[in-house]
């Protein structure tokens, strides 16, 4: 038999509870819940009105083979009085975003660029300008922390990149950020119908990473500049993945087995022998808000395929 507690305001078992196991003699158990913590805040927006509604988002530090990395904690829009509520969190260490803000009543309005378009920057709690310089949050169980932001509206400007190679894909990601202050808030897409990445952002100089993650991985990376109007270029340049090659050397000082199955093989029939099932390789990014993505071995493309 298993019991388990949930209750509302306390973590849900799958955030770091426990099952436990119940004897026919034990008369007594205690299950310890742990109390969530909240974020419950406001962004204050000049000349707001009901249909303003800021997307916020939270990041948390985790440890991941040994290096502090940034993973999303979650993504929330704000009310129409500017409220936002982010619950169910793990004590830790968070840093506070609030996304770009471009009212798209008036993207259409601007569709003919004859008039200027305006937009909210990310701004990272409580004012900073980047991530890295945001401020640390840190969460106890049960806290509720209250932080209030005020983006501050500046000018954006059309943006379109063309692809040196336009791409029909619609597999292309994009991470775009100001150029030696790489982290999460600004966004640029790619539109497979006309080959270009494109957008809006405001003045600045800008660092742009495209991948495209078809059968074969392409990506590119390029700084580009907004100065004042439309940016048009230089255009991106997408190059094919490298692949690294793993040597494996199996040195076991005897077979394994097991005394109700028998000998148990490394490489059962039909597999490929140089591919044992047990192996598992994967290469983790050297990157702290996973910009890139982790890759593994691709499947084999035959019997006598080497490991790639």
């Amino acid at each position: 038999m298993q019991l388990t507690a949930r209750k509302v305001g306390f973590l849900a078992p799958d955030e770091g509870q426990e099952f436990y196991q119940i004897s026919p003699s034990q008369q007594d158990l205690t299950i310890s819940l742990v109390p969530e913590a909240r974020i419950v805040g406001h962004v204050i927006l000049p000349r707001s009105d009901d249909s303003d509604k800021v997307q916020v988002a939270l990041y948390r530090c985790v440890l991941r083979e040994g290096r502090e990395h940034w993973e999303s904690a979650g993504n929330v829009s704000s009310r129409a009085d500017g409220e936002f509520r982010i619950a169910e969190l793990r004590a830790g260490t968070y840093r506070l975003l609030t996304l770009e803000h471009i009212d798209r009543s008036a993207l259409i309005l601007n569709a003919d660029a004859r008039q200027q378009l305006f937009g909210y920057p990310p701004l990272y709690y409580p004012s900073a300008s980047d991530f890295a310089t945001a401020a640390m949050i840190q969460l106890k169980p049960g806290e509720t922390f209250q932080p209030t932001m005020s983006p501050v509206a500046r000018e954006y400007y059309r943006v379109n990149l063309p692809l040196t190679t336009p791409l029909a894909s619609p597999q292309i990601d994009t991470k775009v950020w100001p150029q030696g202050r790489p982290g999460p808030g600004y966004s640029l897409g790619y539109d497979p119908r006309d080959g270009t990445i494109q957008g809006w952002l405001p003045n600045g100089t800008y660092s742009l990473q495209a991948t495209n993650y078809g059968p074969n991985v392409m990506a590119g990376v390029m700084n580009f500049t907004v100065a004042g109007a439309r940016a048009t270029g230089p255009a991106v340049t997408l190059v094919q993945g490298s692949s690294i090659t793993v040597n494996v050397r199996e040195e076991f000082q005897h077979n394994q087995t097991d005394a109700a199955q028998g000998p148990r093989s490394l490489s059962p029939e039909g597999q490929n022998p140089r591919r044992p099932n047990y192996l598992q390789v994967s290469l983790v990014p050297d990157d702290e808000f996973g910009f890139a993505s982790q890759v593994a071995l691709r499947p084999p493309a035959g019997p006598d395929d080497e490991l790639h």
